[in-house]
């Protein structure tokens, strides 16, 4: 279900869900975190399989009978806004905190795309801060690491699983 945001925008959650934690936060009702875009993977790209390159004979002799497939990042681009830019501050430290450290799961509402096996990658060169009409906005990226691109993440009441 969508909602409209204080920033006039249409917002579908954005879930994460910390390894010890036994339900999903919503980036918008946990930090003031509305998503602005998710450019989401819906299939990973294959690493290259080992192979042997006969030069006597045609092609090539790939040992694929098992594929595996490469790790990739996306760059999520985040807006909160704010009374005042302390609040904005306090409320990236925090999110910044909840992800800093070890693995989590996340799924997007609106693509229907989730992941586990996630990473805190880096904050966007892109991030930056303004005032407007006594309301503080900051608009930012954040890259993370998506180290299992295979499986599939839902969510099913406040949790994030795998559905098998």
């Amino acid at each position: 279900m969508a909602v409209r945001t204080s920033l006039g925008a249409w917002y579908r959650p954005f879930w994460i869900q910390g390894g010890s934690d036994v339900s999903a936060k919503d980036s918008l009702t946990e930090w003031g975190l509305a998503v602005k875009s998710f450019p989401f993977k819906a299939l990973p790209d294959p690493k290259e399989p080992y192979k042997n390159e006969w030069y006597d004979e045609d092609g090539d002799d790939e040992y694929n009978s098992q594929m595996f497939y490469e790790a990739y990042e996306i760059s999520v681009d985040f807006l909160m806004s704010a009374q005042t830019s302390e609040e904005i501050v306090l409320s990236m430290k925090s999110f910044f905190n909840y992800i800093r450290n070890g693995e989590f799961m996340i799924f997007d509402t609106y693509s229907q795309i989730g992941r586990r096996g996630v990473r805190y990658a880096g904050y966007g060169e892109n991030a930056f801060k303004y005032r407007e009409g006594g309301v503080c906005y900051a608009i930012f990226s954040v890259r993370f690491k998506v180290n299992d691109p295979v499986t599939f993440i839902y969510k099913n009441g406040d949790v994030l699983e795998e559905r098998v």
